[in-house]
């Protein structure tokens, strides 16, 4: 009997997770001097679709670095992780400065120093 009612508290949380609306996440892309990587200045928020987290990126690819924000879908294998397998397989195509991805509404506002 306990073990149902554990089973029935962690689907009331999973549901209510999941059921709780739409993640917001800062959306903008810009140079790692610019305002997007600075946080400074209004940022655009932008509503998630289906079950997503919130990313930070500061990479190069190619020649151009660039710094964005927004949402990811959340998956078995994350942004970020991706993201390093792919600059591990060819590092002079593509270099990651910081990748983070974070749960909760506007978490993704950390700053670039």
């Amino acid at each position: 009997m306990a073990s149902v009612k554990l089973a029935f508290g962690v689907l009331c949380i999973v549901l209510t997770i999941l059921g709780s609306g739409a993640t917001k996440c800062y959306k903008c892309t810009g140079p790692p001097d610019g305002d997007c990587a600075k946080a400074i200045g209004p940022m655009e928020v932008e509503a998630c679709q289906d079950i997503s987290v919130c990313h930070y990126t500061d990479l190069r690819s190619g020649s151009e670095r660039s710094v964005s924000r927004g949402c990811t879908k959340y998956g078995p294998v994350d942004l970020c992780t991706q993201l390093y397998q792919l600059s591990a397989l060819n590092p002079m195509a593509l270099r990651v400065f910081k990748c983070s991805t974070c749960w909760g509404d506007l978490c993704n506002v950390q700053v670039t120093k």
